[in-house]
């Protein structure tokens, strides 16, 4: 690297020289470093100054340089949000800027007195010590001495070439990377004070701190997790069978002690001992016709700085089995007992996001990230391109043999051949081939075979973790659900209408008052969610029962197997009892009155009133004077649910590809949430394709690429978070095909009052109104993100 390449400005860059116009000495070159339309950030000399200062160990990139040096100076006070909105403007892979504003943040929390006078060079001096990606102090002088003997050199880097993404995120790197080597503003102060040893940076001085035994640790653990089990079984079978180098030293790193050549040139110091037997005449005839041997002493070693990369493809032909052995095999390279090197994993979907795999919990996090993407080359593409100036790197890509066949993703591994050395392709039943670039030809290198069945047959027990997954939901919204289509059973109980839906949730809804010029009730709203996942068989007969305090009974009875049990809603108690046969008959039912529950038959005899004592159920035979009221109870409910206009809607659950298609609309897989006349509606639709995709981070977890999330809850509600914090959260029904009611978190209601939640206290708004001003506005934000 020359003078005017590290200097040089870039256009939207966070950095740019500047003419003081309040100086006038008639110099034509650039006089101030300053954040464009910010502040300033300090003068040519005395920014140079102090790279002469630290340049007795090398000089970081220049524009990591002028951040801290920002960070450091008086005109930080004012915050930090220019610096942020030129980084985050730039980005493309938004990973990494927040913590470089936060380190930026941390210098600017040191004290005073150490960013002072020769403190000042002391500071920048501790902050840079091996840094990521810093020039050696040679090169750092032959750049300050071309730069202090051409004066006019700045004037022509003032000039500001295309912007060059590379570079950008080669300085935020560095940031990044300080902040996490430097946890508090106080460890910088420390660590000027010599007070603490600095930390090294992973990328930058490899050191092999964790274990072989660690590893294996890490390995069992995925084994006993029931969700990293597929991974970890894996592992060691791919150990077993890995034949690429595990560790790549560099070329001076060789035992060092004797002679590694000998030659006819060389120092007199070099020169080999028995030359000096020769008589002085030989001797001096020996040196002037170049007959005399010196010796070739070894390299010492140099510093190991190889750094492998593993790039794992989440389109969809990488979904399932794939994935799977995509992940074990990325682990089992990084995790290797004898491997030595710095490695990285990065999946690629819509963008390249990096991981690490250091926790069981991360692993779960990585297999749950896929991508609705065909192919992942455009991906691919842009992230080679951002690492075309890395040195030392070895790329690994794991993609399915299948995914391996599209034409264009073909095309971008030939076109970057050079830096990514090896292309491993799985197969869905355990097979993967190993391939090499070598010399500009991809050459197979080998064959692993894995036995998936046998190494998967032993899976330990799944726990409950149902529990956990729902805990990011809450019971109820400010919204009513809708009352879905598919149920177990349907009750009555004065005004109030019940389902037990097919997922075991029970919902309550309002109904309207009779009419004597109709034979139907409307359901007067959507379901109001009581209890979730309730513990309860799906065969059989159901009655639910509420006692004098308002506490619900859920009532359950299998002919089968005699089975007939309870459950009280509010506290989980649960009894059951198995039906003496004396008491048994196939026809009998379950129904409910009047808070109690029975098992009625046509015959007297077998009729019976259930009760619930302190142990368990007991049956006692019933009167037959209420024998009568029971069937006519029993007749009424019959009827009453036969008369209800509105049985449930069919709830969307197909979430697999969720994104805006090309005319601005919200898209899940093939229904559009659109405007259709004054309502707004879930249709399907043909014909329309996503142009931006959400990526999936978790099962019920859809990420745009601007941070905006979409959270689906497949009891039959969509949230919508904008990245744009002026947006509120909306809640949406999942309900198909019907006119759709909305809600924000801040109480606007549009739409159809069947989802008003009794009580709304704002009054409903204008349904074109409330799609303008809340979700284009969602739409808008995540369209109009890096344009």
């Amino acid at each position: 690297m020359n003078a005017t390449d590290y200097f040089q400005s870039y256009e939207k860059y966070f950095w740019e020289w500047e003419d003081d116009m309040g100086v006038e000495t008639g110099e034509p070159y650039q006089h101030l470093i300053s954040i464009p339309n910010v502040s300033v950030i300090a003068y040519r000399d005395y920014a140079l100054e102090l790279l002469q200062q630290i340049a007795i160990d090398g000089i970081p990139l220049f524009g990591a340089y002028v951040l801290v040096l920002y960070a450091s100076s008086k005109n930080a006070s004012s915050g930090f949000d220019g610096v942020s909105y030129y980084l985050r403007n730039n980005n493309q892979y938004a990973y990494n800027v927040a913590e470089a504003v936060d380190f930026l943040e941390k210098v600017d929390r040191i004290d005073d007195k150490y960013k002072k006078g020769k403190n000042k060079g002391l500071l920048l001096q501790t902050i840079f010590k091996d840094c990521h990606h810093k020039i050696p102090q040679k090169e750092a002088k032959d750049i300050l001495d071309e730069v202090t003997s051409a004066v006019h050199l700045l004037q022509d880097c003032a000039v500001k070439a295309p912007f060059n993404n590379a570079i950008f995120q080669k300085e935020v790197r560095v940031l990044e990377l300080l902040n996490k080597r430097f946890p508090t503003a106080q460890a910088i102060e420390k660590a000027m004070a010599g007070l603490m040893e600095v930390p090294g940076i992973a990328e930058e001085i490899v050191e092999e701190t964790i274990t072989a035994d660690s590893r294996k640790d890490f390995v069992q653990q995925l084994i006993e997790d029931p969700k990293t089990f597929q991974v970890g079984a894996l592992i060691k079978r791919i150990w077993s069978g890995l034949k690429i180098p595990i560790h790549q030293l560099s070329p001076g790193e060789q035992p060092i002690g004797g002679v590694s050549d000998m030659t006819n040139k060389g120092n007199f110091d070099q020169m080999l001992l028995s030359e000096f037997a020769y008589d002085d005449d030989l001797f001096l005839s020996r040196i002037a016709n170049n007959e005399t041997l010196y010796i070739k002493r070894e390299i010492p070693p140099e510093e190991n700085i190889f750094e492998r990369i593993i790039l794992i493809d989440s389109s969809i032909k990488n979904w399932g089995t794939p994935k799977v052995m995509a992940m074990a095999t990325a682990i089992a390279i990084t995790n290797h007992p004898k491997a030595k090197m710095s490695c990285h994993t990065v999946i690629l979907g819509t963008t390249a996001r990096e991981v690490a795999f250091d926790e069981v919990v991360q692993v779960i996090d990585g297999l749950s990230v896929v991508s609705g993407l065909l192919d992942v080359a455009d991906t691919l593409d842009g992230y080679m391109k951002q690492q075309a100036f890395q040195k030392n790197i070895e790329i690994f890509f794991i993609t399915s043999a299948q995914a391996l066949k599209a034409t264009r993703l073909q095309k971008i591994l030939q076109e970057h051949s050079a830096s990514i050395k090896y292309v491993i392709a799985t197969e869905p039943d355990g097979s993967m081939d190993f391939f090499r670039h070598q010399k500009g030809t991809k050459r197979h290198i080998q064959k692993i075979v894995l036995p998936l069945e046998e190494l998967w047959a032993d899976k330990p027990k799944e726990k409950s973790v149902r529990k956990k997954e729902l805990d990011m939901f809450p019971l109820n919204y400010d919204i009513l659900f809708p009352v879905p289509k598919s149920i177990l059973a349907r009750f009555v109980l004065k005004d109030a209408y019940y389902v037990l839906s097919s997922k075991k949730n029970l919902y309550r809804c309002l109904l309207a008052e009779r009419n004597k010029y109709s034979a139907y009730r409307q359901i007067l709203a959507g379901g109001d969610l009581l209890f979730g996942q309730i513990s309860v068989k799906s065969n059989g007969d159901y009655a639910l029962c509420k006692d004098e305090d308002g506490v619900l009974f859920l009532y359950y009875f299998d002919r089968q197997s005699r089975l007939l049990s309870s459950l009280n809603l509010l506290t989980k108690a649960y009894k059951s009892l198995t039906v003496a046969l004396q008491d048994f008959a196939p026809d009998q039912q379950l129904v409910a009155q009047d808070g109690e529950a029975y098992l009625f038959h046509s015959l007297p005899e077998l009729c019976r009133e259930i009760t619930i004592d302190a142990e368990s159920l007991r049956l006692q035979p019933i009167p037959e004077k209420m024998q009568l009221e029971i069937r006519k109870g029993k007749n009424e409910q019959a009827a009453t649910l036969n008369s209800l206009s509105l049985e449930g809607q069919r709830i969307l659950t197909n979430h697999f590809l969720i994104g805006i298609n090309d005319k601005g609309q919200l898209m899940f897989s093939n229904y559009v949430l659109g405007l259709y006349h004054t309502y707004l509606m879930l249709k399907r639709v043909k014909g329309s394709k996503i142009q931006i995709m959400a990526e999936r981070r978790h099962k019920d977890i859809f990420t745009f690429p601007d941070g905006s999330e979409l959270l689906v809850d497949t009891r039959g509600m969509l949230t919508l978070t904008s990245s744009n914090t002026s947006i509120p959260k909306i809640y949406i029904p999942a309900a198909q095909h019907m006119a759709l009611g909305l809600v924000t978190s801040d109480g606007v209601f549009s739409g159809n009052d069947y989802f008003l939640r009794e009580g709304q206290m704002n009054e409903p708004v204008n349904m074109a109104g409330f799609y303008t001003q809340y979700i284009q506005a969602f739409i808008n934000t995540i369209v109009t993100h890096g344009v």
